[in-house]
């Protein structure tokens, strides 16, 4: 009888690591609904599915959404966080709120700064380069290219404040009266009214009755093969209109607010419910073009 029990007892013993394990397969050699099936894969043969590649992300770092890694693509296109997190997919409304979060992201940045620095020695173009060429264009004097004078006119230094000719057009004029005088002997004797030497460069003659000191304005247009480099860079083109030649000239506004940006000077200052208490780079922008000063600010012609 011991031995039965014996017996029985060891048919109801727990099964063993390796019983659950056969047990897995499911009763009669079906597979568990909970194992993955294989599929045919390539030249037929059966595999397990392979699941899709997660996001690339530093190494040892978090992983990046698909949005992000699309700011980190588009950012370096313009430098503009806001247009870059609306081309990555992100809500307008909050667009300027979301790139300067993902901007202050340590990982976020050094795919930034490992997306420009290939950029850079694929085009060959060091950001060292960048930053000269935008200071010469921002800094540059538009007065190298193009100027508005203010000359004297004809009166403000001829004799009696009367009209003055150069020697040219005083040779000119007596030889045209000799010529009426012959036809006609009535004329009256040649009147050289303020005499010679009219030059147009001096400056307006303030006690001259004619202009009362305002002069002649008059654009003068400088030879851009002898401007010094950084007025050649601010140099954009001309077009020639009807009205005359106009100048094209790089934006200076935009050339500093993007030197700016090059070297971290405009941090928009944010509050912490995150609202955008001030754009530092729009307000530098609106406050060149808008105030009355002599500094060599010129924005597109």
């Amino acid at each position: 009888m011991k031995q039965d029990r014996i017996k029985m007892a060891a048919g109801k013993a727990k099964p063993t690591k390796g019983d659950k394990v056969a047990r897995s397969t499911g009763p009669a050699g079906k597979p568990d609904r909970r194992v993955a099936r294989a599929k045919v894969v390539g030249d037929g043969k059966a595999g397990v599915a392979k699941p899709k590649a997660p996001a690339p992300a530093l190494v040892g770092g978090p992983k990046l959404t698909p949005k992000v890694l699309e700011f980190v693509r588009e950012y370096p296109v313009d430098l503009n966080a806001t247009a870059a997190a609306i081309r990555a997919g992100y809500a307008k409304a909050s667009a300027y709120d979301t790139g300067y979060r993902l901007l202050r992201k340590p990982e976020v940045a050094a795919l930034i700064k490992a997306a420009m620095d290939e950029r850079a020695q694929r085009t060959d173009v060091s950001a060292e380069g960048v930053v000269a060429m935008l200071r010469d264009i921002a800094f540059a004097d538009p007065r190298e290219l193009v100027e508005l004078r203010r000359n004297c006119c004809r009166f403000c230094w001829g004799k009696g404040f009367r009209y003055q000719r150069t020697e040219v057009e005083m040779e000119r004029a007596r030889a045209e009266h000799e010529k009426a005088r012959e036809a006609d002997y009535g004329v009256a004797d040649f009147d050289e009214q303020g005499g010679v030497g009219f030059h147009r460069h001096p400056r307006p003659n303030p006690e001259c009755s004619e202009c009362f000191g305002d002069g002649v304005v008059e654009p003068f247009f400088h030879d851009v093969r002898t401007v010094s480099p950084a007025a050649a860079r601010l140099y954009a083109g001309l077009k020639i209109t009807k009205q005359g030649i106009e100048v094209q000239m790089h934006s200076q506004v935009d050339a500093l607010i993007q030197l700016g940006r090059h070297l971290g000077i405009f941090n928009d200052k944010l509050k912490l419910s995150g609202k955008v208490v001030h754009d530092a780079a729009e307000e530098l922008k609106q406050f060149l073009m808008n105030r009355d000063s002599r500094l060599p600010i010129c924005s597109n012609a």
